[in-house]
Order: structure tokens, then sequence, then C-alpha cells
């Protein structure tokens, strides 16, 4: 984090974050080749084997964030209502509240107004595409940042 922090501030150039980037890329090598009998600490290593090449994005583009947190934070009213029942007895029911928790989670994102949204799509004779852009593909909003 000192790094990425340090790139953010202009006291650290591309290289030497790319370096720190590579340094922390060994280190993680080591480990991962490291034995262990515990099977739990066995499944965390063969994981970051796994991610092992996206770990240390966040050093080198600034889009990147370190932590997932807004992606938790975005899916914490979905957890809360599937805990709570939500109406989900059925396969069907937890399609329909999937759909419309995301339809209404990005409809907030975009700022724009999900009853304007929804009106044509639950009028609509068949099927159709809501009118709403890819995540990530709008630039100057706050959670882009």
């Amino acid at each position: 984090m000192a790094a990425r922090d340090g790139r953010v501030a202009g006291e650290l150039d591309t290289a030497q974050v790319a370096a720190e980037a590579e340094r922390l890329g060994v280190a993680v090598d080591r480990l991962i080749a490291g034995q262990t009998v515990y099977a739990p600490n066995r499944r965390l290593l063969d994981h970051l084997a796994r991610e092992r090449g996206a770990l240390f994005t966040f050093l080198l583009h600034d889009d990147v964030q370190a932590t997932n947190w807004r992606a938790e934070h975005a899916i914490r009213p979905a957890v809360v209502c599937r805990k709570a029942w939500g109406g989900n007895r059925t396969w069907t029911g937890a399609q329909t509240w999937q759909v419309l928790s995301s339809l209404l989670a990005t409809a907030e994102v975009q700022q724009r107004d999900p009853v304007t949204l929804l009106v044509p799509l639950l009028c609509a004779p068949s099927p159709v595409l809501a009118e709403l852009a890819i995540p990530g593909t709008i630039t100057g909003l706050a959670c882009d940042r």
C-alpha cells in the first residue's frame, strides 16, 4: 500500500513501483512454493497461486482498487434480503430478485430513475433489454475512482 500511495503522491515513479511489485511477487512465489501439511493453508496457497498474476495489479494501474470493499458493499442489500427470506422460496423468485436488485443497483450508480427504467420493461409484451450501460464504462462517477 505504501508503494501505491507513493506513486499516487508522485514520490515514486512507475519503474520504482514496478520494482516493488516484482519484489513482492518474488516473496509470494516463495510462499506459494512452500510446504504445508495444514489443509486450509494449502488451500490458501493454491488460491494465491491461481490469482498470482493479479495480486499486485493495483500497484501499477490507477483505475484498479486495492480491495474489493466496493463490491462487498454493493452486494450487502442482497445478502440481508436473502437472510431475511426476501420472497425467494422458489428458484423463480430468486432469479426475479437477482435481476431486480441488479437493475436497481445499476440505476442508482448511474443516477437514473428506476421507475422510468422499470415501467417499459414491465409493460413490454416480450422480454427486452434495459437501457443501462455496462458497469465500468461510465466515467466520472464516484464509484469509478
